[in-house]
């Protein structure tokens, strides 16, 4: 999540879209604000954003380092119990840090709670869920199809709700996918302004869940 201070109230303006915006309206005092000195949160971490483009590299070779650790830590875990609770640790320690390093990205990416998708390719349609979402794509998991989904492939995505209701749909090509997983990475194209404050709202309702 990202989060900046108001400069009229001092109050915190939580957002995943706030490096998308020029200004914003705090929800505290209703102002109108220009959006700066964003700060990533996770967890019990908050680092100034810019910190975090400065040193990516950095922390993201520490992401590295922790998760050969906790491998150790794991395989440890198996002769020693005593090992468990630092490898609990280590994990929280690596969820945190991924989601630092996932606010620093141009468009963050929120999970989506499986929700359930409906991807058409061609002539065919194929169930799935949704891992996460920004606003210039999303991962999905297919539940079948998934040798559909080749890389360069157009496709249309529609978003589900409750008893399988369209909440909405968009066009997509597909940048990458592992059929070893089922997942497959999308990437929207030719959004008109009506579907992409659609995906802001969806965004937005995702992140209030969290």
């Amino acid at each position: 999540m990202l989060k900046m201070e108001c400069p009229r109230c001092a109050r915190w303006i939580c957002s995943p879209l706030l490096t998308e915006m020029e200004h914003t309206s705090c929800p505290n005092c209703g102002s109108l604000v220009p959006v700066k000195e964003v700060y990533v949160i996770a967890g019990a971490y908050s680092i100034y954003r810019d910190v975090l483009l400065k040193n990516r590299f950095k922390y993201q070779k520490l992401l590295n380092e922790a998760e050969r650790e906790l491998n150790e830590l794991m395989r440890a875990a198996k002769e020693a119990k005593p090992y468990e609770e630092s490898a609990r640790s280590i994990s929280r320690f690596i969820s945190d840090l991924k989601e630092l390093l996932n606010g620093s990205r141009d468009k963050i990416r929120i999970p989506a709670g499986d929700t359930d998708v409906e991807f058409t390719v061609g002539d065919r349609s194929f169930k799935g869920s949704l891992v996460n979402i920004s606003t210039t794509g999303v991962c999905i998991k297919a539940r079948e199809g998934i040798e559909a989904l080749d890389r360069g492939r157009s496709l249309i995505l529609k978003f589900l709700g409750r008893k399988a209701t369209e909440l909405f749909k968009v066009k997509g090509e597909v940048v990458w996918a592992v059929k070893k997983n089922r997942q497959a990475g999308l990437r929207f194209v030719d959004l008109d302004k009506e579907t992409q404050q659609h995906i802001k709202d969806y965004i937005l309702e995702k992140s209030a869940v969290r």
